[in-house]
């Protein structure tokens, strides 16, 4: 994760290029590396998106396993299932979607999936969610009501049509210590900025 930001610009210490490869170490270099890519767009981003009254939907394709060993993440089998758990962000101008999203808010907490984004998205662009549900189950709208999954194998089908989906909890997801104090000092941190 070190090359991925400029090493004067790192606000996380101890890195892995200054004590090598330790949990906090590899936790405090990956923070630095978001830090970087992310707090240098985001600000322009959402100017951007408020001028222009525009609807956003943030997240990201997997979560990262910050452990000095193995993979950080796209395990085919037995995946584990931190790399499920994502950041996923609505920003949607005033109007009849947004008041019904935000009242939906806190039933989304910790329940919502990628596979509620087809018709969440349709639902954005005016369709009805009649029409939509012929096809798609769930939109986020529905959060709480479908257990929460994850796809893990060759979703692209280059090598093999193996796809699993699994099952992912986040409430039971368990989090090191050092996981804990490291999630603690990036709150700090952002409630700071």
């Amino acid at each position: 994760y070190d090359e991925a930001y400029d090493a004067s610009a790192a606000v996380f210490h101890p890195t892995v290029g200054e004590v090598g490869e330790t949990f906090a170490a590899r936790a405090n270099s990956y923070m630095n590396a978001v830090r970087w890519s992310v707090d240098r767009l985001w600000p322009e981003l959402m100017r951007t998106v408020a001028q222009n009254s525009a609807t956003m939907v943030y997240t990201s394709d997997h979560g990262q396993i910050v452990e000095p060993v193995g993979l950080t993440h796209c395990h085919v089998t037995d995946p584990e299932t931190r790399t499920a758990l994502v950041p996923l962000m609505l920003h949607l101008p005033d109007g009849q979607v947004q008041k019904e999203y935000a009242a939906a808010a806190p039933a989304l907490k910790d329940h919502a999936s990628h596979f509620m984004l087809p018709a969440t998205l349709l639902d954005f662009m005016g369709y009805t969610r009649a029409d939509t549900m012929k096809t798609y189950n769930m939109s986020l709208l529905d959060a709480g009501q479908f257990p929460l999954a994850f796809t893990s194998g060759d979703i692209f089908g280059l090598m093999s049509n193996d796809v699993s989906v699994n099952e992912a909890d986040p409430m039971t997801v368990a989090l090191e210590p050092e996981a804990l104090k490291a999630l603690n000092n990036l709150s700090r941190s952002a409630s700071v900025q």
